[in-house]
């Protein structure tokens, strides 16, 4: 979708467009996915909305773990045409039999071996275990790094240690995340790994010595 219309003197193939649909006729098919959804450009030019209105619908229901993928675009629909009255702001939606797949589903999942084998294929990050020797702990400690589920730029590290462990970085742009701290073990995760150049270390707050984990 435009958010800004241009001159018909500048692009005038863009006042003949016309959408195109697709559609999935097999048969024997058990699912689907959408294959287009589209509208006028004047349905979305607002300079109040930055990223359309459209947006503003679709994001009420996103975080509904209960809705399948057609159940929420449906949703933002009927949504949109209940809060405007404009015809020309009713997108034409186009969904067939994806109701079965929900945002929240696996990507881990056994039943998607097939694209497990393929992501590893050009996935160059593989999981990784070491000890690591804290004078804290009486005996050496595990650490594991992998990535995280299915994207490319997130690491996984676990520490299986109840040791207060701090994780720190000096990476313009990098963040780290804890996703679980107990007794036993600590998760971390290093977002926007494209842009991590240097060692990310853990720190112990006895001693401040510091403990590379990641290169």
């Amino acid at each position: 979708m435009c958010l800004a219309r241009p001159e018909r003197e500048i692009n005038p193939h863009i006042y003949q467009e016309e959408a195109v649909y697709q559609q999935d006729c097999r048969l024997n098919s058990t699912c689907s996915i959408f294959e287009a959804f589209a509208t006028r450009w004047q349905s979305y030019e607002r300079s109040n909305a930055p990223l359309g209105i459209y947006a503003h619908h679709l994001v009420k229901f996103l975080s509904d773990r209960t809705l399948s993928v057609s159940n929420i675009f449906l949703e933002a629909h009927a949504d949109l045409i209940k809060h405007n009255s404009e015809t020309n702001q009713r997108p034409l939606i186009c969904v067939d039999a994806a109701s079965k797949f929900k945002l929240s589903d696996s990507f881990l999942s056994p039943i998607h071996k097939r694209v497990l084998d393929l992501f590893s294929q050009f996935n160059t990050i593989k999981k990784t275990s070491f000890k690591l020797d804290l004078p804290q702990c009486s005996s050496k400690v595990t650490v594991t790094i992998a990535p995280y589920n299915c994207i490319l730029n997130v690491l996984s590290v676990t520490i299986n240690t109840g040791v207060a462990l701090e994780c720190r970085t000096t990476e313009e742009g990098a963040q780290i995340e804890w996703i679980r701290k107990d007794s036993e073990q600590q998760t971390l995760l290093i977002h926007h790994l494209q842009r991590v150049k240097v060692d990310h270390a853990i720190f112990t707050p006895f001693n401040e010595s510091k403990y590379c984990i990641v290169t």
